[in-house]
């Protein structure tokens, strides 16, 4: 499964459409993509969902069913 397949998940489709507080993004730590919440992307004034990003505060999550890791607020 490759970083656009893991972004494009009905599980972050579900977070970001009922967040009615907060701005949601998800990172994959292998290939440093993140993708960013529609709000989140008005709100910031961001170029689009996609951002390559570096990740260096957060926390690591690792999933054993896929044998990779997400990084979570």
């Amino acid at each position: 499964m490759d970083s656009i397949d893991i972004l494009d998940s009905r599980l972050f489709e579900g977070f970001a459409e009922t967040s009615e507080r907060g701005y949601i993004f998800l990172t994959d730590l292998d290939s440093g993509l993140s993708r960013w919440s529609a709000k989140a992307v008005e709100y910031f004034g961001l170029p689009g969902e996609y951002r390559k990003m570096q990740v260096r505060y957060g926390r690591t999550m690792y999933i054993p069913r896929t044998g990779r890791s997400i990084w979570m607020i």
